[in-house]
C-alpha cells in the first residue's frame, strides 16, 4: 500500500477523493431508489421500466453536456448548478411523481441530466494536485477501485434510508447528498482555481481525437459485460433456487474488481499504456468465458470474481490514456464520456441477455459477456499505436 499512502499524502488529495465520493453517492442510488419510491406508489412494472429508462438515458446524455461545460467555465459553479438542478428533479419525482406519471418522467430527467460529473471532474484535476503522471495514474487506479464500493454502498444505503423512514425521504435526501458533497468539494482551492486549456471550439468536442472514439467503442463493449452479468446472474440465482443470491454473485464481481483495480496500482508499469490495455483485456476476456459452465454456486463465485478482476484495471489504464489523448480544454468531457458509453454499453448488454436468456438459456447469456469481452479487445487492437514516446503522441494529438 504504499504508492497509495504516497498518493494520499499529497495536499488535498484525501479530502478531495472523500467529498467527491460523497457527492457521487447519488450515482449509485438514484435508480433504486426510484424504482423503489414508484412502486411503493403502485406505479406498474411497464411505467417503473419507461422511468428507469429515462433516468439511464437522461445520466448518459448529461454527463459529457456538463464535462464539456466544466472545460470551458471551470469546476466549481457548473458542477454546483448541477447538483442543485439534480436535487431539484428528486424533489419534483418526491412531490409529484408518485401521482403523476408525467411528472415523474420530468423528475428523473432533469435529476439525470443534471447529475453532475464529479467522477470526471475529479480525475480531469489529479494532474494539476499530483506531483506526477505516476502518482496520477495510482489516483487513477484507487478511484476506479473505490467506485466498487459505490456500486455497493449506494443500494445498501437506500435500503437502511427507505427502512428508517420512507422512499419519498430517501429522494430528498439523495439530493440533498449530491448538493453537499458537490459544495464541500467545490470548496477546495484546487477545484476552484481549476480551468480548462484554451482551444477552438468545435462541435465535436473531446470526439475529435479518433484514438478517443476508438477506445470509447472498446468501453461499450466493456460496460455490455457488466450489463449481462445484471441479467443472468438473477436468472442463474433463479434456477438454483436462492433468489437473492444474485446479490452474492455481483458483489463477487465487485470484490475481484476492487482486488484487481488496488493490486493494478500498487504495480508500477512501463511501456505504452496502449500496449498493456490490450494485454488486460485479453485477460479480461479470457475471465469471463469460463462463466459459460453455469456451475455450482461456489465455483460460480470463484468464477465471477476472477471475471471482475480485469475491469478496474481496464478503465484505469483507459483513462491514463485518455489523459494523453484527449485534445486541448476537452479532459472533463473525455473522462465524461468513458462513464456515458459505459452505461449505454451496460443497457445493452443487459437489453442483449434478456432477448437470449428466455430463447437459449444461461450458458449462451453468459457466453454473451465472453463475447462482448471479446469485442473491447478487437476493437481497441484496431487503434493506431503510439510513434513516439507517450508524451510525445500526447502532444501531438493535442
Amino acid at each position: 500500500m504504499r504508492k497509495y499512502w504516497h498518493c494520499l499524502r499529497q495536499p488535498y488529495a484525501l479530502r478531495l477523493l472523500a467529498v467527491n465520493f460523497l457527492g457521487r453517492l447519488p450515482n449509485g442510488m438514484g435508480a433504486l431508489a426510484t424504482v423503489l419510491f414508484l412502486r411503493a406508489n403502485d406505479v406498474s412494472y411497464g411505467r417503473v421500466g419507461a422511468v428507469a429508462a429515462v433516468y439511464g438515458v437522461c445520466t448518459a446524455i448529461g454527463s459529457p453536456v456538463l464535462g464539456r461545460i466544466v472545460d470551458r467555465r471551470g469546476q466549481s459553479t457548473t458542477l454546483l448548478v448541477g447538483a442543485v438542478g439534480s436535487g431539484a428533479g428528486f424533489a419534483l419525482l418526491a412531490w409529484l411523481g408518485g401521482s403523476s406519471f408525467p411528472a415523474a418522467l420530468a423528475g428523473v430527467a432533469v435529476a439525470g441530466f443534471f447529475m453532475p460529473p464529479l467522477e470526471p471532474a475529479l480525475r480531469s484535476m489529479w494532474p494539476s494536485v499530483l506531483p506526477d503522471a505516476s502518482t496520477v495514474e495510482v489516483a487513477y487506479a484507487l478511484d476506479t477501485a473505490l467506485q466498487n464500493i459505490l456500486f455497493v454502498a449506494g443500494p445498501l444505503v437506500v435500503v437502511l434510508l427507505v427502512g428508517a423512514t420512507s422512499t419519498t425521504t430517501t429522494l430528498l435526501v439523495i439530493g440533498v447528498l449530491g448538493v453537499l458533497g458537490t459544495l464541500l468539494y467545490t470548496a477546495n482551492p484546487p477545484v476552484r482555481r481549476w480551468r480548462g486549456e484554451q482551444r477552438p471550439r468545435h462541435w465535436a468536442g473531446a470526439l475529435r481525437s479518433p484514438l478517443l472514439v476508438v477506445l470509447l467503442a472498446g468501453m461499450l463493449f466493456v460496460g455490455a459485460v457488466v450489463g449481462v452479468f445484471n441479467v443472468a446472474t438473477v436468472a442463474y440465482a433463479e434456477r438454483t433456487g436462492a433468489p437473492g443470491f444474485s446479490g452474492v454473485l455481483l458483489g463477487a464481481f465487485s470484490v475481484g474488481s476492487l482486488v484487481g483495480g488496488l493490486a493494478y496500482g500498487a504495480r508500477s508499469w512501463s511501456g505504452e499504456p496502449l500496449r498493456r490495455l490490450l494485454w488486460l483485456l485479453v485477460a479480461m476476456a479470457a475471465c469471463t468465458w469460463p462463466l459459460v459452465v453455469v456451475a455450482d454456486r461456489p465455483t460460480m463465485v470463484v468464477l465471477i470474481t476472477f471475471a471482475g478482476l480485469g475491469l478496474a484495471p481496464v478503465l484505469t489504464c483507459t483513462f491514463v490514456l485518455i489523459g494523453k489523448v484527449a485534445r486541448r480544454g476537452t479532459v472533463t468531457e473525455a473522462f465524461a464520456w468513458v462513464t456515458a458509453v459505459f452505461l449505454g454499453g451496460s443497457a445493452a448488454g443487459s437489453g442483449a441477455a434478456g432477448a437470449v436468456l428466455p430463447h437459449l438459456g444461461l450458458a449462451p447469456t453468459f457466453a454473451v459477456a465472453g463475447i462482448a469481452a471479446t469485442l473491447a479487445f478487437l476493437v481497441v487492437l484496431s487503434a493506431p499505436s503510439f510513434a513516439r514516446s507517450d508524451s510525445e503522441a500526447g502532444a501531438d494529438l493535442r
